[in-house]
């Protein structure tokens, strides 16, 4: 197997325990959102990238099902479905996706010997298309800008991984 390397920002390292507690059990799949758009970003020069849940799934390792099963199909579950014109945010992936459009992350550094406090939003910019070619409203493909700081972070302020080796670790 050779060598995928991938961009990811510093602040996920430096402060390991953002994403738990900005967005709780939704951390695991906001990071892997976020590692995935990474090592896609570099390929689009306009910032977004473009892909499918099945594209996401066979890149990240999860199962297709569980990521578009409705969330109230599980039991016990507090989350409110958030429905933005007729549009519902109902399953694992699209959950964690409205998370990361809706909610900054705080990193926090040391910096010069100060503490340094940032908010940080993940996802600027996220389009829902649906295939037209098929009948099943689980068809879509989705467009997410990130942020503009988690974009310069990938820039400036970056760790490079092999994306293999992080997939395997997961």
């Amino acid at each position: 197997m050779t060598n995928n390397l991938s961009r990811v920002p510093q602040s996920l390292s430096f402060d390991h325990n953002a994403l738990e507690r900005t967005y709780g059990e939704d951390a695991t799949i906001i990071r892997d959102i976020i590692v995935y758009v990474s090592k896609n970003q570099m390929k689009n020069l306009f910032g977004e990238v473009e892909f499918s849940i099945e594209d996401f799934c066979k890149d990240m390792g999860y199962s297709r099902t569980t990521l578009q099963r409705t969330i109230q199909n599980f039991k016990n579950n507090p989350k409110t479905i958030p429905i933005i014109d007729n549009h519902k945010f109902d399953s694992p992936f699209e959950y964690a996706l409205y998370r990361g459009l809706k909610e900054n992350v705080v990193f926090h550094r040391q910096r010069d010997g100060k503490e340094v406090f940032e908010a940080v939003q993940i996802i600027e910019k996220l389009e829902v298309v649906y295939d037209k070619t098929t009948k099943k409203d689980t068809k879509r493909i989705y467009n997410i800008k990130l942020g503009a700081r988690i974009l310069d972070y990938l820039f400036t302020e970056y760790n490079l991984i092999d994306f293999n080796e992080y997939r395997e670790l997961r």
